[in-house]
């Protein structure tokens, strides 16, 4: 089985941060007997794009995307957000969350956040 992790956030593809998630995911997939090929970097703005490509490339019902971790570096910039598109047969839907908390956890988070969503447009409650 093969992957490819594509991470999203302008503060990676401007530079600012190196990211560090897909170095994560990447060893944590390899656990799993799962190769990952290919790392790719797009900016906060392609989320649903992501979703709608993942989508199609697998020929699935459904794809999601997550993105834009922040560091865990504090400064006294805005809170950044995360962002969780889900692309369906009916469209797709963004939903953007504000960061609280750690990293670590806030990776946890999101997946969860990401999988409700999904939840949420199987059952067709999705607001």
């Amino acid at each position: 089985m093969h992957a490819e992790i594509i991470a999203v956030g302008d503060e990676i593809t401007s530079g600012q941060l190196l990211d560090s998630n897909s170095q994560w995911l990447s060893l944590h997939l390899e656990e799993m007997g799962i190769r990952v090929l290919y790392h790719s970097t797009v900016g906060d703005e392609l989320a649903p794009a992501m979703a709608v490509g993942c989508r199609r490339r697998f020929a699935a019902d459904y794809g999601l995307a997550v993105g834009r971790f922040p560091s865990t570096e504090s400064d006294a910039s805005p809170p950044p957000r995360v962002f969780v598109a889900l692309a369906s047969p009916d469209g797709v839907e963004v939903k953007r969350f504000p960061h609280a908390g750690h990293p670590a956890i806030l990776k946890t988070l999101c997946a969860k956040r990401a999988l409700n969503l999904a939840r949420l447009s199987l059952l067709g409650r999705l607001t």
